[in-house]
């Protein structure tokens, strides 16, 4: 298991309204689910072992909104798939961004 911190610092950056008025959870949600759905249309869809990965993912940083937790814990292999999707996901660099793939950086793989 990966514990992941899902609280990012954003005292520093420019929000927008609507992004000012979330929680940092929420903010870091909506990155991610934002990059597992760019991956998806990257590569045409996704095979049914990924799908299922995204369910989980998804699941678990939907109920860590809800109870306002700071981490979440994911199985190796689920932690791993979403490294891979910011990894190989064409994305625009801003600094949310930036903040969210600093938490899943600081993940040690051992």
């Amino acid at each position: 298991m990966k514990e992941l911190s899902i609280v990012i610092d954003v005292k520093d950056l420019k929000l927008g309204e609507e992004e000012a008025k979330m929680l940092p959870q929420e903010l870091f949600s909506n990155i991610v689910n934002h990059v597992l759905l760019q991956y998806a249309q990257q590569f045409k869809g996704l095979i049914k072992s990924e799908r299922k990965q995204v369910y989980e993912i998804d699941t678990t940083l939907s109920k860590a909104v809800t109870d306002k937790v700071e981490k979440i814990e994911l199985e190796d292999n689920t932690f791993g798939f979403l490294r891979k999707c910011f990894r190989e996901a064409k994305l625009t660099p801003n600094h949310l961004l930036k903040k969210v793939e600093e938490n899943i950086d600081a993940v040690k793989d051992r």
